[in-house]
This record gives C-alpha cells, sequence and structure tokens, in this order.
C-alpha cells in the first residue's frame, strides 16, 4: 500500500479518499453484524449482499488511493522529460497530456464510487436494525 509510506505521493489525492474507504469498511461491518441479529433473518440475503458490495467497494477504495499515487508519479515524470529539441519537446508534452488526463480519471472513478456507496447505505439503512 503505497499511501502508507512517507513520500510525496500520494499527498492530498488520498486523503479524500481514505473517509471513503472508511465509510464502505463501516457499511460492510453494519451489514455484517445485522446479519446476525434473529430480528433481521428475514433480510440476511439482501445484508449478506450488501456486506459483499461493501467488502468490494472498500478494495477497490484501496486500489484508488494506489492508482492516484502512481498517476500523480507519471505526472511527475512526464514533466521531467528532456525538452532540447522539438522532437523531445514535442514527446514531452504528449506524455504530460496523457498523465494528465490518466490522473484525472482516478478521481473520477472514486466520485463515481462514492455516489454508489452513499445510494448502498440508503438502501442498507431500510432494512439494517437502528440503535
Amino acid at each position: 500500500m503505497q499511501w502508507l509510506r512517507p513520500t510525496a505521493t500520494p499527498g492530498g489525492g488520498a486523503s479524500p479518499r481514505l473517509p471513503r474507504r472508511l465509510a464502505a469498511s463501516l457499511g460492510h461491518m453494519v451489514a455484517g453484524l445485522s446479519r446476525k441479529k434473529k430480528s433481521q433473518a428475514v433480510h440476511v440475503d439482501k445484508l449478506s449482499e450488501h456486506s459483499t458490495r461493501f467488502a468490494r467497494k472498500t478494495d477497490a477504495l484501496a486500489q484508488a488511493i494506489d492508482r492516484d499515487a502512481a498517476s500523480y508519479d507519471a505526472v511527475m515524470a512526464a514533466f521531467k522529460l528532456p525538452q532540447g529539441d522539438a522532437a523531445e519537446t514535442q514527446q514531452r508534452e504528449d506524455a504530460i497530456q496523457k498523465a494528465t488526463r490518466g490522473a484525472a480519471e482516478v478521481p473520477l472513478g472514486v466520485a463515481e464510487r462514492a455516489v454508489a456507496l452513499f445510494e448502498r447505505f440508503e438502501t442498507l439503512e431500510g432494512i439494517a436494525p437502528h440503535p
């Protein structure tokens, strides 16, 4: 897990992803604990499905943190490419554009997962017991 290392990457990019990963982990916990309650026996299948999907989202968000760090590293590497002649300058600019587009895809994917996570919590709320 690259996000645990004391390096410049992933830096700020990982920060907003950690709470989403925590939320997915908590959803996994709530669904898992709820399906063990006798009062929730009628919802066991749905709760099991929620538990599995929350676990997948937790893993996907952890991978997104690592992809974010890798995409940032790619952008930084592109900026370090030589720019001596016109061909090198063009290669550098093309690499910067490609790496920047790749780096933008990671947060977009995380945002889409966050929406799906929120929707799953709304569904879980209807069947999980409240304290």
